[in-house]
């Protein structure tokens, strides 16, 4: 019934309701259905969160939004993943909210968290929105996450229980990087300007105030 057309956008059963996939500006795509909804006919789909760039006017297209849809649509098309009832494949299905500048960080979470009980979010969110998230929906409620950016030191040494992963390094092990960088840069510069090596340089680090990159300056 939840699946059906009359409902218009795709729904989800839940606790004996239809709970709609989508969201209005928060969340207002999802991947991976498959032609006439028809992986969500499927038995044990996983339906799982994503956060994303979603333009209003065209939400697929985001270069975060189309690597996700890439990757389902692969994984789907091979079936799915194995462990579903009497030995069927489950696909993946992803509900994809808006991550940057969102409208309603809170009400975007409530939708996936709270009404379609999503187990896991892949979330590609700033740190700051990152850890209000994930202390406030993720860490309660038993929601793995996912964040395909960096961590700062405040999210690396987080109690998480194994729910909160990240994709790229931290900024702790990022950091040592810059002093080579700074060592090359200085060469390249002392060539162009034709400098000798007594020649003094004066540099400036601008801190965004991001607290990744508050973690390099420090």
């Amino acid at each position: 019934d939840c699946v059906n057309a009359r409902h218009g956008n795709p729904h989800l059963c839940r606790e004996g309701s239809c709970v709609p996939l989508t969201l209005a500006r928060e969340c207002p795509l999802v991947l991976g259905l498959g032609k006439d909804n028809e992986n969500l006919k499927r038995p044990d789909p996983i339906v799982f969160g994503a956060y994303s760039y979603v333009d209003p006017i065209a939400p697929r297209l985001s270069v975060p939004t189309l690597n996700y849809e890439l990757a389902i649509n692969e994984v789907n098309e091979r079936g799915g993943l194995s462990g579903g009832t009497g030995g069927t494949r489950r696909p993946f299905i992803a509900v994809v909210c808006n991550g940057r500048d969102s409208p309603d960080l809170d009400a975007s979470l409530g939708h996936l968290v709270d009404e379609l009980q999503v187990p896991a979010i892949l979330a590609s969110l700033h740190g700051l929105d990152l850890l209000e998230a994930f202390e406030t929906k993720g860490l309660p409620n038993n929601v793995f996450f996912l964040s395909p950016l960096e961590a700062d030191n405040k999210l690396r040494n987080l109690p998480d229980n194994g729910l909160l992963w990240h994709m790229l390094t931290s900024s702790t092990e990022l950091a040592p990087a810059y002093l080579p960088l700074l060592e090359r840069s200085e060469r390249w510069v002392r060539a162009q300007l034709e400098l000798s090596e007594d020649d003094p340089i004066r540099v400036a680090l601008v801190d965004a105030r991001v607290p990744f990159l508050t973690d390099i300056v420090d």
